[in-house]
């Protein structure tokens, strides 16, 4: 029998824990094995398993815990569209992490997979974007998003972006998924739907694996020469891509405060018609500390790959 419970905050802190468990052993020793296919049993095993696994121990029901609920067709494009324009934001975050490290030493960025043909492009659409943006997106803005609720909306949104900025274990990309977790969380609350966060998600990792192939293949048609004559230094690059990516920023965040103010009508329209389960009230509700403590059992996971990170740059000085 489906029980009429919420998620606490401490269900949400246990989850997380245990997927960043997962992820140093199981998800770590896929990955490192043979990338894709570990890609690919991180999102599935360590993802989206303990996340549905929790709602089943707890008998609760999938569709109205997760906000399963359809979206028109004008909130997926502005959801789209605002997904896009609040891209160089994220660019922008981590890029001020790259330009402050670098300042102290040699950076070593992670290598993530890149396409160098179109099967590979292919495979990284549906294990980087589709697989992860839906696994990522139940875990994370389904699932901890509702155990923040009692916080209310604004802080269980800024919680689950903390927590997601550091479930990537990598400080050159933590502010960046920080960002889009606010913008994917918000987009979540607005709509009452899930899927505005999938489909943000998607068409996001969509959109970086693209870039990372269009360049790839640009790449191809720019003589070395001409490479070497530009002369620039990593620093330099990095700094001119922050002032870029800053104005992008800038200009995406005004766009996409109109697309918002769109949206919201829309969103508050539908709900007002009926359309939806839920109502849109920001309700808050006392918390223990107590229900704090199983982060205390992955921040340090997380401080350790920083320390560890900030000290190869460090050294290189």
């Amino acid at each position: 029998m489906i029980r009429e419970e919420k998620l606490r905050v401490v269900d949400a802190n246990l989850l997380f824990l245990a997927g960043s468990i997962l992820f140093f052993t199981i998800g770590f020793y896929a990955q490192t094995r043979e990338i894709f296919t570990g890609l690919l049993i991180t999102q599935l095993a360590v993802v989206l398993l303990p996340a549905i696994g929790l709602l089943e121990i707890k008998k609760m029901d999938i569709k109205s815990t997760l906000r399963l609920y359809p979206l028109t067709w004008k909130q997926i494009i502005l959801v789209i569209l605002i997904t896009i324009f609040m891209y160089p934001s994220a660019v922008f975050g981590n890029l001020l992490v790259m330009n402050v490290l670098i300042q102290f030493g040699e950076i070593n960025i992670p290598q993530i997979p890149a396409a160098t043909n179109m099967t590979e492009y292919l495979r990284l659409v549906f294990i980087v974007s589709l697989v992860a943006g839906v696994c990522e997106e139940v875990l994370f803005r389904g699932v901890i998003l509702r155990g923040y609720e009692k916080l209310g909306n604004i802080k269980a949104v800024m919680f689950t972006s903390l927590l997601f900025g550091i479930f990537h274990y990598n400080i050159y990309n933590l502010l960046g998924p920080m960002v889009l977790g606010i913008v994917f969380g918000s987009l979540v609350l607005l709509t009452k739907s899930l899927w505005a966060g999938i489909i943000g998600h998607v068409f996001n990792n969509l959109l970086a694996i693209s870039i990372g192939y269009f360049f790839l293949l640009f790449d191809d048609y720019i003589p070395d020469k001409e490479i070497a004559e530009a002369g620039a230094t990593i620093q330099e690059s990095l700094y001119a891509s922050l002032i870029v990516f800053g104005g992008l920023a800038v200009l995406g965040i005004a766009i996409s405060f109109f697309l918002w103010r769109h949206l919201k009508l829309i969103s508050h329209t539908l709900l007002e018609e009926g359309v939806g389960s839920e109502n849109s009230l920001d309700q808050q509700e006392r918390t223990s500390l107590m229900e704090f403590i199983p982060l205390t059992g992955a921040i340090p996971l997380f401080l350790y790959i920083i320390v560890w990170q900030i000290s190869m740059v460090l050294s290189s000085s």
